[in-house]
């Protein structure tokens, strides 16, 4: 009897490990729409493209950011920042909206690149670039991030 206990023990244990999971897989992102993430890297492709033509403005931030606005038919295309090599951002915009904030160097000696799809104001997924998986987004970070962006666009105007 002790023996069949200890085996339902076991069953019931790996049932749960199994559900819990599985409940985490779903909730661990809020809502990477695979469209909306499409639409987002569609106008990152497109900004790229379109650099060859578009005009630029550079300003240099007190932090010792370097930041590179480019312009086509004034609409604003994409920001591009350095800082001391150790980091760069990749903002890129739609009719003026922030769809992709990309941030990418070292931190400690190891590479990131991670990127955050905007929509409607929001941040609404967060990827690591790298090994392709989706992130947790975390509130703070994502406010961070708009207030970063903010700060950009009232640099260059």
């Amino acid at each position: 009897m002790k023996y069949f206990q200890k085996i339902l023990n076991s069953v019931i244990a790996v049932l749960f490990f199994f559900i819990t999971q599985a409940a985490c897989i779903l909730y661990t992102q809020t809502d990477c729409d695979e469209k909306k993430i499409a639409e987002s890297e569609e106008t990152r492709r497109t900004a790229e493209n379109n650099l060859i033509d578009a005009r630029s403005i550079t300003v240099n931030l007190p932090s010792g950011t370097e930041l590179m606005a480019f312009y086509q038919g004034g609409d604003l295309l994409k920001i591009s920042t350095t800082d001391n090599l150790s980091h760069s951002e990749q903002i890129f915009f739609s009719k003026g909206h922030l769809k992709v904030y990309e941030k990418s160097g070292y931190n400690n000696g190891k590479q990131y690149f991670n990127a955050w799809y905007a929509d409607d104001g929001k941040i609404f997924c967060s990827r690591d670039m790298l090994s392709g998986r989706f992130l947790l987004l975390d509130e703070n970070e994502c406010i961070g991030i708009l207030k970063t962006v903010d700060e950009y666009l009232l640099a260059i105007q």
